[in-house]
């Protein structure tokens, strides 16, 4: 029967087997593991556990501050220009700003050129100078907010997320930060 059925439906049922038995025997499984682990070690690893989590949860704070402060600029500056529907507008650019491989740039410079090539240049102009202050704010604030919310250096978390960024891309911008705090704090531990 069991060669007979197929693959997924087997890995299903383990699956689910398995998650029963997990959950069941979660303290005695979690018990297991801890107690072959030295004490020492296991000290260091729930620190930087609980580090690991603090960081994440700067990044989605600093991430949402930022995210925060863009949507309000660009209510603003929209108005400015005579956008209508800013509020939809602002809520776009502001979720796609918070998407590190796009950014605001990937709505605000197509948008500026359209607008150029329709002869609406005080618009392109304007569309120009509001992306500008994004990039401009965006970058003072990630590394102010990261270096408050993470404990880094202003400097070290602005090179932190550069370099994570040529290395590895949006993971290494997200994760080089994380790194540095737990060398930091398993160093000071």
């Amino acid at each position: 029967f069991a060669k007979r059925t197929p693959d997924w439906m087997l890995f299903l049922c383990t699956a689910v087997i398995g998650m029963y038995f997990f959950s069941v025997y979660y303290e005695e499984i979690k018990g297991f593991f801890r107690r072959q682990i030295p004490t020492g070690l296991s000290e260091k690893l729930q620190l930087m556990g609980s580090v690991t989590f603090g960081a994440l949860t700067g990044y989605l704070k600093v991430q949402c501050v930022i995210s925060g402060v863009t949507f309000a600029v660009l209510l603003i500056a929209l108005r400015m220009l005579g956008i209508g529907s800013i509020l939809p507008a602002a809520a776009g650019i502001a979720v796609v700003d918070a998407l590190p491989i796009l950014g605001s740039g990937a709505v605000m410079l197509p948008w500026a050129l359209i607008c150029l090539i329709a002869g609406n240049v005080p618009r392109a102009m304007g569309l120009l100078l509001i992306y500008g202050v994004l990039v401009v704010l965006h970058n003072i604030l990630q590394a102010r907010l990261m270096g408050n919310q993470l404990g880094l250096h202003p400097v070290v978390a602005l090179v932190c997320l550069y370099a994570g960024w040529k290395l590895a891309g949006l993971a290494g911008m997200l994760f080089l930060p994380i790194v540095c705090v737990l060398v930091i704090t398993v160093n000071n531990a």
